[in-house]
């Protein structure tokens, strides 16, 4: 199984339509190391869009879901997110989203 399982399922989870653009499969071609830098490149780039405060949670979501009941983790994240979205950082991003700008977090040069 090639790498590119971890990058699908990593990129699916920075993606607006997680759900459908994840693609679990196995290879049978090969891939170039150009072809991983190329798709890390990309999912480092969405990871600098994303505000501080959400990447911090979002680690730490990474961390602890998987060991929550599906029960305790829609009680915490249905308590986190209304927090995020009424957040300084979160309106500022969705600010940014709806004028189509980037937010202030993100590198002039990127």
């Amino acid at each position: 199984m090639c790498v590119c399982v971890f990058f699908s399922f990593f990129r699916s989870l920075l993606s607006p339509l997680s759900l459908s653009s994840l693609s679990l499969h196995t290879h049978t071609h090969t891939h170039t190391h150009t072809d991983h830098i190329t798709l890390l490149s990309k999912v480092v780039t969405q990871l600098i869009k994303g505000g501080p405060a959400g990447l911090k949670l979002t680690k730490e979501l990474i961390n602890r879901v998987p060991d929550m009941t599906s029960k305790e983790a829609f009680a915490w994240t249905g308590e986190i997110s209304p927090k995020m979205f009424t957040s300084p950082e979160g309106l500022q991003g969705i600010k940014a989203f709806r004028n189509r700008t980037d937010p202030p977090w993100i590198p002039a040069k990127l």
